[in-house]
């Protein structure tokens, strides 16, 4: 009997869901099993009180590894995502007072 090998993957968070994408596209059949009620692992939201948070990675900062896992499942970012240039990327609030923006421009960090 010939069996089809089936490769199984605990967890749907970002690196699963990658992995699973990556395999996928190579010709495996694959698996992914999550534990949770919604897949994204870290990559979820929060809502209360009428305001809405993420709960996970909010900045793309490296686009091209996005595109090259599109890419590699043979479809274009493009087709299901519109990214737009955010600045600041983010902004970090301490608990001591003061502020710290994020930018993908080296200058304006250095400053």
């Amino acid at each position: 009997m010939n069996q089809e090998k089936v490769t199984l993957i605990l967890g749907a968070g970002i690196g699963g869901l990658t992995t699973a994408i990556r395999l996928a596209a190579a010709g495996r059949r694959v698996i992914v099993l999550e534990k949770n009620e919604a897949v994204g692992g870290k990559m979820g939201e929060r809502r209360a009180g009428g305001f809405r948070w993420d709960t996970g990675p909010s900045v793309i900062t490296m686009r091209h590894v996005l595109e090259d896992l599109f890419a590699a499942a043979g479809r274009d970012l493009r087709d299901y995502l519109t990214l737009l240039p955010v600045e600041p990327l983010t902004r970090y609030f301490f608990a001591q007072g003061g502020t710290l923006d994020a930018s993908l421009d080296l200058a304006t960090m250095q400053a």
